[in-house]
């Protein structure tokens, strides 16, 4: 059993996992870069708030983002960490760029003419005197991001990996950004190995309780009492996987987004940031939430501030994509409705008219402002929307807020040229 799990199980998580670890700074890099370029921090702050919130539970444990001299312009934190454990991932950051410094000063002494005065200065004296004279960056300030690297920061409560990405428009660097994970490898490893000898000690409980009643059953009774010990164990077997179901199921209410959820949120995010056509950007944003969250009908609103009307733009129900010409007749009052009141105050909802679960609708917000709504019903599998579906589709809508306004921008700055 052990040979499969080396074999199989344990390759297939590392992969996923190496995945997620590698195209989650990329994806909000690319998604922030119109903010972190114009230094705009309250939509950065806000960006960052939301992606933690709904992603804390799937390993992010913290989003840090740094201007081109490694001062942080902006940065969240899980919900649980203190001052003290941020001040600690901030020290063991710096102390793992210095050893780096120190290695390489040490790989290439002969030469001092490339460094600095406080880069040559960490030459002199003992490794840790060396590391602690490395280690002189101001408070506020982390190494600089210059190229795309990955850190094991250390052990806290569970390891993290800090991965870092540069911000770039053609030669220029504004900052980067940088992403800590939390290393859930292990932990599944151990919860596999942890199911696999549970197995195991089963099967040995089921085949020496029947070879004891065979035993000292040989007698006249041998066909009665080991149809009861049979039907022990089963009772057994079946309350002990009752209670496993339970609880697997309480950790995926836990969980807001499972790991091929994730996988298949991060392959939206490369559709969608890929595109700068207004009207791409839609039809990719519905197609793709249909598919990832299980639905039969969705519709994009667009708010027309001349009137302060949500305007329907495209939507799909039981016969395929509505006509643009219908969809178009369809409008809203902002602040009317569920719909309307997900426009005005900026908000992720349920609605439970007819019935509790009936629908999601989720605001459309770029740079701080309401631009639209998306509005999901009808799961394929008749269950009704819980908050996981209120997660996902918030991560929709941040992310085709983001699409309509990049390409709504460059559209006007072309005609212009």
């Amino acid at each position: 059993i052990f040979s499969i799990e080396k074999l199989y199980t344990e390759p297939v998580l590392n992969e996923e996992h190496q995945k997620r670890v590698d195209d989650l700074p990329l994806i909000l890099a690319i998604t922030n870069q119109n903010a972190i370029i114009m230094n705009d921090l309250a939509t950065l702050k806000t960006t960052l708030q939301q992606s933690i919130s709904a992603m804390e539970h799937s390993g992010v444990r913290y989003i840090i983002i740094e201007d081109a001299d490694g001062k942080i312009i902006a940065a969240v934190y899980h919900s649980s960490f203190k001052k003290a454990d941020i001040e600690r991932i901030h020290g063991a950051l710096k102390r793992v760029a210095a050893q780096k410094l120190v290695g390489r000063t040490e790989a290439v002494v002969a030469n001092t003419t490339k460094f600095s005065e406080s880069e040559r200065s960490a030459m002199e004296g003992s490794a840790e005197e060396k590391i602690s004279q490395a280690m002189l960056i101001p408070e506020g300030y982390l190494p600089k991001i210059e190229y795309r690297k990955t850190t094991m920061v250390g052990e806290f409560s569970e390891p993290i990996i800090d991965q870092a990405v540069p911000i770039t428009t053609g030669a220029i660097k504004f900052g980067g950004l940088r992403i800590g994970t939390a290393d859930e490898l292990q932990a599944r490893i151990k919860e596999i190995h942890f199911i696999t000898w549970t197995t195991i000690i089963m099967l040995i409980v089921v085949v020496g309780g029947l070879g004891l009643s065979f035993a000292n059953q040989i007698d006249s009774k041998f066909s009665r009492e080991s149809s009861e010990k049979i039907s022990e164990i089963r009772s057994e077997l079946e309350r002990r996987i009752k209670q496993l179901e339970t609880e697997y199921s309480r950790k995926e209410e836990e969980n807001p987004v499972t790991p091929s959820e994730f996988l298949s949120l991060l392959d939206f995010a490369r559709k969608i940031t890929g595109t700068l056509d207004y009207n791409e950007a839609l039809q990719i944003g519905i197609h793709s939430i249909l598919q990832i969250m299980g639905i039969r009908d969705a519709s994009i609103f667009v708010l027309d501030s001349a009137s302060n009307e949500l305007v329907g733009r495209i939507g799909h129900d039981e016969n395929g994509l509505v006509a643009d010409d219908e969809m178009s007749q369809i409008r809203v009052a902002v602040g009317k409705g569920d719909i309307g009141a997900a426009a005005e105050f900026g908000t992720t909802t349920t609605i439970d008219t007819p019935r509790p679960g009936s629908a999601v609708v989720s605001a459309l917000v770029s740079r701080g402002r309401t631009i639209g709504v998306i509005l999901v019903r009808n799961k394929l599998n008749g269950r009704p929307f819980l908050k996981k579906d209120q997660t996902i589709l918030r991560i929709f809508s941040g992310l085709i807020a983001n699409a309509m306004e990049t390409s709504a921008i460059y559209h006007h700055l072309t005609n212009k040229m």
